[in-house]
């Protein structure tokens, strides 16, 4: 009786047929309009062989890099993917995993998101519709019951592919690729070139590990080969290019070549690499070589049929069906298990921005910090908390950096405005002198000016807005008077003086002939060792202050103006571990519209990086409700909503 694998192989021809106008035009589209931007390309099991085919015809389109990975690696990545297609390859799209990457590709951003699959009603498809970054792409199978290795599925798959690469890259002129890759994959099936494949691999014994060699234009099949002979329970394979192998692994044929089996996949191009290899390991070592003319898409796409027969062949030598091998009593708890999906859906947008900071940071803690269980807590905190006084930052959370010389948006304004008039104090503790206050004199009413609160020069001079400190300055510290004669002492490391005030010295990062250098020389400093002076840095400038100067003296100033302490929302943008916000954040309620720090406690962000800045400043402006005079509450749904309609 004939095996299922090689019943699914003998039917592939139909499947071939199937190859949809449709399908493969969006498949073009879709190609052709993600040519410009890097992609990750990620499925699981098989569907892993047809996402890495996916990127070997990715390449003959764009130049820009496509990374294979798994369901698992692509939920765990934080890297902000506003910037990168998605491509998300599943047979039946049902699985747990494969939605627990759709739901990672919507909280991480995706520019693009693409779902190919062989079923037409997965669930994969269904959360995605209505996103307007998403595209569903179908590939018929002429036989839906594919059998364990999904044999139809893989090869749908890869022949839209192929056809839809065509279309691409040579529009009306394309060749038909259905019918060209149907004789060739007919004269593979034939008996007579399946028993001579067989006889080749004549010589691998039941217990022998497969060592796959290959060129990497032929990844997929390795890969397919690699998946295939596990799930079968076949042999165990080690897959790896030629090169690598001859940086170590060729120990394990020195040390266990009676019980290996060598399997290159090469093409003309590596051929040469290849040979000077097998000719000088010992003549005991058993191996075989599968090549193709050419590293083209039509050679690889039916190189992965070669894979498949050779599956079937060593399948055969062991009296082995790969197409039903038989699984444990655990495989279906375990390959339903829903783990992945639970995870996937807590790492939102807020978690990933905090946990990526965390990691950059490597703190040993102990216990270790579960930024998930902290992002829940500090979400509780400010949703049940009341605020009698707001205190910000103002480049890059007012203003943009690159905007930082224009006013703040009306829209601001007006809700700083709406918040003034119910009572509320605003603080703006910012590492600019008196331009930030000529700014908000101009733009809030003038019977509002003395409810505001200014921290000019990070805290250095505190005053309400109605005061022009320009015209009030303070006297120059003689602590910063050395510093700048410290300066002047060292003109090498700096391109101009920087901004000198009596209380600070901004320096613009870009004026700094070598940053590290500077910073290191600075921290040698007698001043700084002595502790009288310190530093912080913005999205723009180094500022160097004295001890004293702090963004919280705003908050204290408040503390003292009311007679009693304060609860303040605070937010800035830079609350990274050397950033000018960072002791200002530190808090249960500082949030932060851009960096934030490893603290699990403090500096968090409401948005992760879907809100950025000034339009993350007025999304948490517009959630703030008074609730009495001169006390307001946080929206904490409405935050949250904000953040996700602004993804993808």
């Amino acid at each position: 009786m004939t095996n299922v694998l090689s019943q699914k192989l003998d039917g592939l021809s139909k499947t071939t047929e199937l190859v949809a106008d449709q399908t493969t035009l969006s498949l073009a589209q879709a190609l052709s309009a993600g040519r410009h931007i890097p992609s990750i390309a990620v499925g699981s099991g098989g569907s892993l062989a047809s996402a890495a085919f996916f990127n070997r015809c990715r390449r003959d389109v764009s130049d820009k890099t496509s990374a294979l990975q798994t369901p698992m690696e692509f939920v765990l990545g934080h890297e902000d993917l506003s910037s990168i297609a998605v491509w998300l390859f599943t047979g039946r799209g049902n699985n747990p995993d494969i939605l627990a990457a759709v739901d990672a590709a919507i909280l991480r951003n995706a520019a693009q998101i693409h779902v190919v699959t062989s079923n037409p009603e997965a669930a994969a498809l269904r959360r995605l519709i209505g996103r307007e970054n998403f595209s569903g792409h179908y590939v018929a199978v002429a036989d839906e019951k594919d059998g364990f290795l999904s044999t139809h599925s893989l090869w749908a798959v890869v022949a839209a592919l192929v056809t839809a690469t065509e279309r691409a890259v040579h529009g009306v002129h394309s060749r038909d690729i259905p019918a060209l890759l149907q004789e060739k994959l007919q004269r593979r099936l034939l008996p007579d070139a399946r028993t001579s494949l067989r006889r080749r691999l004549d010589e691998v014994r039941p217990t022998d590990t497969i060592l796959l060699l290959t060129d990497p234009q032929l990844d997929a099949a390795a890969v397919t080969i690699e998946t295939s002979l596990w799930e079968a329970a076949l042999h165990p394979v080690q897959r790896t290019d030629f090169r690598n192998f001859a940086h170590g692994r060729h120990v394990w044929l020195a040390q266990r070549g009676d019980s290996s089996f060598v399997l290159a996949l090469t093409s003309k191009v590596s051929a040469d690499i290849w040979s000077e290899i097998s000719e000088k390991l010992p003549a005991t070592i058993r191996r075989q070589t599968i090549q193709i003319s050419d590293g083209g898409r039509i050679e690889a796409a039916m190189t992965m049929v070669d894979a498949l027969l050779v599956v079937e062949a060593l399948g055969n030598r062991q009296g082995v069906d790969p197409g039903k091998p038989g699984h444990g009593a655990f495989a279906k708890p375990i390959y339903e298990a829903a783990g992945l999906r639970r995870l996937s859906t807590k790492l939102v947008a807020p978690v990933r921005h905090k946990l990526s900071a965390h990691r950059i940071s490597d703190r040993q803690e102990t216990p270790p910090t579960d930024v998930i269980e902290s992002y829940v807590s500090v979400l509780e905190a400010l949703r049940g908390a009341e605020f009698d006084a707001l205190v910000m930052d103002y480049d890059g959370t007012i203003v943009t950096t690159d905007e930082r010389l224009s006013p703040p948006a009306p829209a601001i304004i007006n809700e700083l405005s709406r918040l003034i008039g119910g009572g509320v104090m605003i603080g703006i503790a910012t590492g600019r002198g008196g331009s930030a206050g000529e700014m908000l004199r101009d733009v809030l009413p003038p019977d509002q000016h003395r409810a505001v609160i200014m921290g000019y020069y990070n805290g250095g001079v505190v005053r309400t807005l109605d005061v022009n400190i320009s015209e009030e300055p303070p006297p120059v510290s003689p602590i910063m008077q050395a510093v700048y004669e410290w300066l002047d002492r060292h003109p090498g490391i700096l391109h101009s003086d920087g901004r000198r005030s009596s209380v600070q010295v901004s320096i613009d990062t870009d004026r700094v002939a070598d940053l590290a250098n500077f910073l290191t020389e600075l921290k040698k400093s007698p001043l700084m060792e002595s502790g009288e002076i310190r530093f912080a840095m913005s999205m723009h400038s180094i500022d160097i202050v004295l001890a004293g100067s702090t963004k919280l003296n705003v908050l204290g100033y408040m503390s003292s103006k009311l007679s009693r302490s304060v609860t303040a929302l605070r937010i800035g943008d830079s609350g990274h571990h050397m950033g000018n916000d960072f002791e200002l954040l530190g808090h249960e309620f500082g949030i932060s519209v851009d960096r934030v720090c490893h603290r699990p406690n403090g500096c968090w962000s409401l948005f992760g990086s879907n809100l950025r800045g000034p339009e993350a400043l007025l999304a948490i402006l517009r959630a703030s409700n008074v609730v009495r005079n001169g006390v307001f509450q946080l929206d904490i749904d409405r935050l949250i909503s904000a953040g996700a309609t602004s993804e993808g």
